[in-house]
């Protein structure tokens, strides 16, 4: 198949380009000092790029990667969260990370002294960053097994030892917020008619549509376009009625976006913003993603954009591909009339096209999904954690 694409956008910007975000904005977040806030702080951005004509659409580019200091928009969240460590004095706590946000959590937390230990699952570590390997102030240990028995782990490990696991959904939602008043105060020639990104957790649509509803006639809100890949769309299924597939044979393009059994609030919420804003949500399937994937390339190239990637034989290994997903995602449905001619649309581009990779990282602690309270105990006993047995009396 051909993909009809070009660079050649006529009367658009050049970039827009902010690098303080967090810190510009900080009197509109809620709970944080905005003292902790700059304390935190390592310069957070974002930046809105030309893209390309493409059958008529003009597709803008939201660069929340290159501007931040791990390569991910996750660095908004860890932001907030490490704020907020620091405003109450936490000097430990959990998360559960397929990379990302254990990434950005581990750079900002490191700086001040603040400790993290990282649950991520065997299937990331090939994307895994430098910044996880372990140090004084990070632990990084791999799952091997489900998601749902990640989350198992997670939540039991951190409930043994009394910690908190981060970030929570308040601050997730509350960082990627901003995102909207990026989008207002960035004098864009026109407003976009479709916000268009990879889902997984979705918590940054959840944030980027609570801005939309703060701001209320201060921007004109897109319509949501939300893009998961066949082997995981839990949201399309939700909302398009179709039944979980039985099949597990269908192939993993990026094991990043893996939220497979969101819960039912936000499921609903999901729901909800499309209805209110004329939104949906689609799958793109494996042969789908084949057939427009090499056009998405090349209009992200072509705005100067590059998705990191090393050699591993005869093809490249791509670190990351949310952005090529959602992109990919946009050119179907131009091609399928979902997006009209001469609509504008905006393609978040969340991970992938920068940051210090050498090709995974091997983690020095491993357990099993099916894996035993006393096996956790043990665990944080060896990492120098204290455990105290809380024995039940009956009154």
């Amino acid at each position: 198949m051909t993909c009809k694409y070009s660079t050649q956008t006529a009367n658009l910007p050049n970039p827009c380009l902010e690098s303080e975000i967090l810190t510009r904005y900080a009197h509109v977040l809620n709970s944080v000092s905005g003292s902790a806030l700059r304390a935190a702080s390592i310069r957070e951005g974002a930046a809105l790029i030309e893209g390309a004509a493409y059958n008529g659409v003009e597709i803008s580019l939201l660069d929340l990667s290159t501007p931040n200091a791990t390569g991910t928009f996750k660095d908004w969240v860890a932001c907030v969260t490490i704020a907020k460590c620091i405003q109450n004095g936490t000097q430990i706590f959990v998360t559960q990370s397929s990379g990302n946000t254990g990434a950005s959590l581990v750079t900002y937390a490191e700086r001040h002294g603040i400790r993290v230990i990282v649950f991520c699952p065997r299937s990331s570590r090939y994307k895994l960053p430098n910044c996880l390997k372990e140090s004084r102030f990070s632990t990084l240990i791999e799952v091997q097994g489900s998601e749902r028995e990640q989350k198992r782990i997670t939540r039991e490990f951190a409930e043994l030892f009394d910690l908190p696991v981060l970030p929570n959904l308040e601050d997730q939602i509350d960082a990627n917020k901003l995102r909207a008043y990026f989008l207002a105060d960035s004098r864009w020639p026109r407003p976009f008619d479709w916000h268009v990104q990879a889902l997984s957790s979705a918590y940054g649509i959840f944030g980027f549509y609570r801005g939309i509803e703060e701001l209320g006639k201060c921007i004109v809100p897109p319509k949501l376009l939300g893009i998961q890949q066949e082997a995981v769309c839990p949201y399309f299924e939700f909302l398009s009625g179709r039944r979980p597939s039985a099949s597990t044979a269908i192939p993993v393009i990026e094991p990043t976006l893996f939220r497979s059994n969101p819960p039912v609030e936000l499921l609903a919420w999901m729901g909800s913003i499309c209805r209110c804003y004329g939104g949906r949500v689609d799958r793109i399937t494996n042969s789908e993603y084949a057939d427009y994937s090499g056009a998405a390339t090349g209009i992200l190239e072509g705005a100067g954009l590059r998705i990191q990637s090393r050699s591993t034989g005869a093809e490249p290994q791509v670190r990351e591909q949310a952005g090529l997903i959602a992109l990919a995602g946009c050119l179907r449905a131009i091609d399928q009339g979902t997006i009209k001619p001469g609509e504008a649309v905006l393609v978040a581009i969340t991970g992938g096209l920068s940051g210090n990779w050498d090709g995974g990282v091997v983690p020095r602690w491993m357990i099993h999904g099916d894996c035993t309270t006393d096996r956790l105990i043990s665990l944080g006993r060896t990492l120098g954690l204290d455990h105290e047995i809380k024995v039940a009396h009956d009154v």
